[in-house]
């Protein structure tokens, strides 16, 4: 099933399957490793208008919420 990023729970992990967002944060995400076929998982979910925390490649990162919004995973 392909779901939005935002539908994974703290500790669920998600396979990256389509990025919808424009090509520049394409670029941006691309450069923390967020392509499609990329496994991450949600280590803090998204609050309604805050930040999440997701663990790609060994590092943490921080993604707004409209940006996770935006990244398509298969769980």
């Amino acid at each position: 099933m392909v779901l939005p990023l935002t539908y994974l729970k703290s500790g669920e992990e998600g396979r990256v399957v389509w990025i919808a967002s424009d090509l520049p944060m394409r670029r941006r995400l691309a450069d923390q490793g967020i392509i499609p076929g990329a496994s991450l998982i949600c280590i803090l979910k998204p609050t309604r208008r805050g930040m999440g925390a997701y663990r790609i490649h060994g590092s943490v990162i921080a993604l707004r919420r409209e940006t996770v919004g935006e990244i398509f995973v298969e769980l």
